[in-house]
């Protein structure tokens, strides 16, 4: 069958390449630059003046200065004889795979065994800046999945299938908008689950839920971000279900019984600022999607964590805010299935204790050949963000840096939070005393026919801190876990104590200052040593359950000899005069003292239960671990 372009010029078919659900990708004779997409029925009626919207309308590329499309974008209409639309020309890429084959580890060996954790990196920041540069010009994907994504052996990007990119049409009066009438539920953000799409206007936002979840899966070994281990009764819902209700695994605190899946990497593999947007795009963009990242944002942060990445001595990349490899040391991070090493001879050759020198590598743009080793002094130019992948240094002097980052707050702390934070903790925390009061007065009158005050007004305070000091707990740990590492929390600690131990035992042998300094030093170095051995002996105790419930003892403590000294005061002494006062009250009337020990106990309780509540939940916000 005989077709032509717009200026009615003949154009031929060459070999089929590819066949959709839809059209069939056909080259072009002549034009090995191009290929034709043919849809197998006719189109509806509006595709034709949408895909000359398009054709008028294009995107600047990125990687035009690279000889690279990232975008298939329409180059022109195909008509038949009888003037009916039939298709499209585009771009051809060559030799390039889906984003699928390159985020499942296993088939990434296979189709692209040079690729590495930094070229992984540099794929998911090249698929940024296309969607950001598609995002600047108005035009949303829509349906956005691994499918619709290619990748070449230098880790640039192309976005396939843009003729379903829903397309707004301006200045001709009203806008018209071309919807995508289609989605993957894998890649749909919460907010259009399970409605129609088919005239539904998408925003960029909702592409900003599907580039975080292919980021994800670049990142993380292909595993879903929704991906997760089930800890409620039943069967576990389905994949859509766990996005609609935000069941994000790295939750803090959860709102589904769900907790991070086990046997794929933790959240601490990630470079604290590509975690940190992680965090907002699937739990500060759940209920509001402008929170979510921008494509911007993305490029900005994968670029530093690019530029972060070191080689261990077995030619692994990774973040240089961890302590070691986790693949060569799986510990919190979780087992990581290894990506391919860097086919360097040198790290074979140098001595255990050198930090090799990582094997930088770049290809020719105009080439289509696999990447090279980069033997140049200097490195290639990074003006624009989307090229192949370039220099990487990966020197660190002295200790391994400490990176805290605030990413684990969702919620901006202000007045109306802290407001908020004080009537919640007073609310929760006077039910959970008075029920602790209540039935300790009861408990103490039946048993002893005895009440004091003073057990009151402590068990009130008690239980409601360490009711929320559990929640602050598994905060700091959650904290601790993805920017220190249980490791190094382990020897700080550890050193602190027994230098502190070591300071005093030398004062009291000599008390002189270089005594103390000698003893303190020798704590220190003891200690450090001790947590390095710990941690090595048992890396998969759960020090962050220990940390957690070690908030809740030190809590509660503070809560005892709050209540205690409340009790004693003069306010506390009062009180409780004027409660006896009230028993004998109940006993001049015949009162039965059990129903008004449990009075007393629900008043007792819940006075000291406010307060301590209200200030453990303030303090929980001030920390950031409040959601």
């Amino acid at each position: 069958m005989e077709y032509r372009n717009s200026k009615r010029k003949p154009v031929q078919m060459g070999e089929v390449i590819g066949h959709g659900g839809e059209a069939t990708i056909y080259k072009v004779i002549d034009q090995p630059k191009w290929l034709a997409k043919l849809y197998d029925r006719s189109p509806r009626s509006e595709y034709a003046r949408k895909l000359v919207w398009m054709r008028d309308h294009p995107p600047d590329d990125p990687t035009a200065a690279q000889q690279h499309a990232s975008l298939a974008w329409p180059i022109d209409l195909l008509f038949s004889t009888n003037g009916q639309l039939s298709g499209y020309l585009m771009p051809y890429i060559e030799r390039a795979v889906t984003l699928l084959d390159v985020f499942n580890p296993r088939r990434c060996a296979a189709v692209l065994p040079e690729f590495n954790r930094r070229y992984l990196h540099r794929a998911a920041r090249n698929l940024a800046t296309a969607l950001g540069a598609l995002h600047a010009r108005g035009y949303v994907v829509g349906d956005i999945n691994e499918s619709n994504i290619l990748v070449t052996p230098r880790a640039l990007v192309t976005m396939i299938d843009t003729d379903s990119f829903q397309v707004r049409e301006t200045g001709r009066g009203r806008p018209l908008v071309h919807t995508c009438p289609v989605a993957r539920l894998e890649y749909t953000p919460p907010e259009l689950q399970g409605k129609s799409l088919q005239n539904t206007e998408r925003s960029p936002e909702q592409d900003g839920f599907g580039l975080g979840v292919l980021i994800y899966q670049l990142l993380m070994g292909g595993s879903h971000p929704f991906r997760a281990q089930w800890l409620g009764p039943g069967e576990p819902p389905p994949l859509e279900e766990r996005i609609r209700r935000g069941c994000f695994p790295y939750r803090n605190p959860p709102i589904c019984p769900v907790a991070p899946p086990p046997g794929i990497p933790g959240l601490d593999v990630l470079h604290p600022a590509v975690a940190e947007l992680v965090l907002r795009c699937f739990i500060d963009g759940h209920r509001h999607p402008q929170q979510r990242p921008t494509p911007g944002q993305w490029e900005k942060s994968i670029g530093e964590a690019e530029n972060n990445l070191i080689l261990c001595q077995k030619g692994h990349y990774y973040s240089n805010h961890l302590n070691d490899c986790p693949v060569c040391n799986p510990r919190i991070s979780g087992w990581q299935v290894p990506l391919p090493a860097i086919a360097d001879p040198r790290l074979t050759l140098r001595a255990p204790g050198n930090k090799p020198k990582p094997a930088s590598r770049t290809s020719n743009p105009a080439s289509g050949s696999q990447p090279t080793i980069f033997s140049g002094k200097q490195p290639p130019s990074q003006s624009s963000a989307v090229q192949s992948v370039p220099f990487l240094k990966s020197f660190r002097f002295g200790f391994p840096s400490i990176s805290i980052r605030p990413f684990w707050r969702s919620t901006r702390f202000n007045r109306q939070t802290l407001l908020d934070s004080l009537g919640k903790g007073a609310l929760l925390g006077a039910s959970a005393g008075a029920l602790g009061g209540g039935l300790l007065a009861i408990l103490s009158w039946g048993i002893i026919q005895e009440l004091h005050w003073n057990p009151l007004l402590v068990i009130g305070a008690v239980l409601a801190s360490a009711w929320r000091s559990l929640q602050i707990g598994r905060g700091f740990s959650f904290t601790v876990v993805r920017t220190i590492g249980w490791g190094k929390t382990l020897k700080i600690g550890l050193s602190l104590v027994l230098a502190g131990l070591g300071a005093y035992i030398g004062g009291h042998i000599a008390p002189s200052l270089q005594t103390l300094g000698i003893g303190g030093t020798i704590g220190a170095v003891s200690g450090w040593l001790s947590g390095y051995a710990l941690y090595r002996y048992k890396p998969h105790i759960r020090w962050d359950l220990i940390g957690a419930v070690s908030i809740v003892l030190l809590f509660g403590w503070l809560a005892y000899l709050g209540g205690d000294w409340l009790a004693n005061s003069w306010l506390g002494i009062s009180t409780g005069k004027l409660m006896s006062s009230l028993a004998v009250w109940t006993d001049r009337y015949q009162i039965d003292r059990l129903w008004i020990s449990a009075l007393i106990g629900l008043i007792g309780g819940a006075s000291t239960g406010a307060l301590a509540g209200g200030l453990t939940e303030v303090l929980a916000e001030l920390l950031g671990c409040r959601k």
